[in-house]
This record gives structure tokens, sequence and C-alpha cells, in this order.
């Protein structure tokens, strides 16, 4: 649901889009903007966080397989998610994200059910 209201939010709230807009098109971290780098490298770093505690919480839940690799999904998942927000900046009138946001993220989470690639290694454990 988080997943969704995100999509559909920065599709739609014109505020929110352009701060999106500015982050990927606009703004360069050059040295002199190492505070505002560092920022966003801690709102990053909170985000994984909290994407893989719900990963996590899913899991135990049943929601997610157990053997999800939650660390490898979590950067699948953010890659997913900031992919298209930088999609929708870049290419706003091909990606009606406002009206499919829910398709999307069902099909994200249905890579995050089935695909192999995504399973913690049991060989890596020994």
């Amino acid at each position: 649901d988080l997943c969704t209201l995100c999509l559909r939010d920065t599709a739609t709230a014109a505020r929110r889009r352009r701060v999106f807009e500015i982050l990927f098109l606009q703004c360069e971290f050059v040295e002199e903007m190492g505070p505002v780098m560092a920022r966003h490298q801690g709102n990053m770093r909170e985000g994984l966080m909290r994407i893989e505690e719900g990963l996590r919480n899913a899991m135990s839940k049943g929601q997610l397989p157990a053997s999800l690799d939650a660390p490898r999904a979590t950067r699948v998942l953010h890659s997913f998610i900031t992919g298209a927000l930088r999609d929708m900046a870049i290419l706003p009138d091909m990606f009606d994200v406002a009206h499919n946001a829910e398709q999307h993220v069902e099909a994200m989470l249905d890579a995050l059910r089935h695909s192999p690639a995504l399973r913690v290694d049991p060989a890596a454990k020994e």
C-alpha cells in the first residue's frame, strides 16, 4: 500500500512531483552541495531500513516467502520505486502511474514472491 501511495501521490501532487523533478533532473551533487547530499544519503539509508523492516514483517506474516533475501529484495524494491519516480519525471506522458500504480506495485511484489534470484542461497550460510 505504501509503494502504491508513493507512486500515486507523486503522480497527482504537483509539489511532490516537482521535488522529484529537481532531484532527478536538475540537481548536481557537487562539492558545495555536500550537506544536501549528506541529508539525501541519510534519508535514503532510513528509507532502505524501513523497506527492509517492512519486508521482514511481511515475511514473518507469511505474506512473502521466508527464504526471501531481505537485503537484496530491499535494494530491488527501492530501485523499482526510484526508477518509476525518475521515469515519471523524465517522460510524464508515457507513465500513467496515477491510474496504474497498483498494477505496477503488484508486478513488483510478484517478483519478490516468486523470483529464485531473490532467495537466500542456503549454501552461502554454511
